[in-house]
């Protein structure tokens, strides 16, 4: 009296990440990436700190301290924290995004972690690494833009490429002949 064998099939859904966080491309003050979520309505807040921070700290550590900063910026702009939370929070996938203003040359972690507009964590803090490239020190062009209103100069220098290291001045034009 032995039992009759049967076969049971079991199908279920895959787990899918609820958010994928990609580099995209690094440049000496730039780091361009993409989040994607899933889906449209998904709210999510994200960071770029140095790399030396990120490293042994749990994802509650993280949260902690990003509430901390987002209770203290809350304050300083006179708004509730859920009203800050309003301006900061992204919601669904982005393909295209940017940090800029980075140091050339150092290693940075990119992090992002679902969050609701009340501030309560829905993910795991998902992370991914990345390096700046070293500073630029091929030719550089500079485009200079001055207006003058009531004797009040506006003075706007772009050069024509991100992470170039750069002084300028003014002087009159008696001082610039002796030189």
């Amino acid at each position: 009296p032995g039992a009759e064998d049967v076969v049971v099939t079991v199908t279920q859904m895959g787990w899918k990440d609820p958010i994928v966080l990609k580099i995209l491309q690094t440049e000496s003050t730039r780091i361009r990436f993409s989040v994607l979520t899933d889906g449209e309505d998904f709210t999510w807040v994200g960071q770029i700190v140095g790399k030396d921070w990120f490293e042994g700290k749990t994802d509650d550590d993280i949260y902690k301290e990003d509430f901390n900063y987002y209770s203290s910026a809350a304050y300083d702009a006179n708004l509730s924290l859920g009203d800050y939370l309003k301006t900061i929070i992204n919601k669904g996938s982005y393909e295209t995004l940017e940090y800029k203003g980075l140091d050339p040359d150092s290693d940075y972690v990119l992090y992002v972690y679902g969050v609701t507009y009340e501030g309560e964590r829905t993910t795991d803090v998902y992370s991914v690494e990345a390096r700046t490239q070293p500073p630029y020190e091929g030719p550089v062009k500079f485009d200079v833009a001055v207006t003058e209103t009531d004797n009040i100069m506006d003075i706007t220098i772009t050069p024509d490429h991100d992470g170039v290291a750069y002084y300028w001045n003014i002087m009159d034009r008696a001082t610039y002949d002796e030189y």
